[in-house]
């Protein structure tokens, strides 16, 4: 908690904000949102062909299930799938590398990072996976 304390006194007699580095996360967020909505709705993607998927206007079926399942949906992607491998990847190199200088005393009432960082390993690919399945495959 002192710390802390002591980390705020510093940022505010130097000028700096925490909330500085979200501006451009901000400023960004609409025109990705517009992207998003334009993608599967683009005539000029509709009916082309890329590599596995016939229709990039549409999701990449490589499997029917037989059964609709909630949140998923009732086919498998292939995109989402391989999106998910490349996430868990990156997040098991990236993480590997901080590990080693977030190496820090747990301090007490404050949850332990590393351990919710392991989890976000395999949490994160899952997830992307699951919310991408129906998106078109652009």
């Amino acid at each position: 908690m002192k710390a802390q304390q002591e980390t705020m006194a510093l940022q505010n007699k130097a000028g700096a904000s925490p909330l500085a580095g979200c501006l451009p996360a901000l400023i960004q967020m609409p025109v990705f949102y517009a992207l998003f909505m334009f993608f599967p709705t683009a005539f000029a993607l509709r009916q082309k062909s890329f590599l596995w998927a016939d229709d990039l206007s549409s999701y990449d079926e490589v499997f029917k299930l037989p059964v609709d399942i909630p949140i998923y949906g009732d086919h498998v992607s292939l995109f989402p799938i391989l999106a998910a491998i490349a996430i868990f990847f990156y997040m098991k190199m990236t993480t590997g590398q901080n590990s080693a200088s977030m190496a820090q005393p747990q301090q007490e009432g404050m949850p332990d990072m590393a351990k919710m960082m392991k989890y976000m390993i395999y949490f994160a690919p899952i997830m992307m996976m699951v919310f991408f399945n129906k998106y078109a495959s652009d």
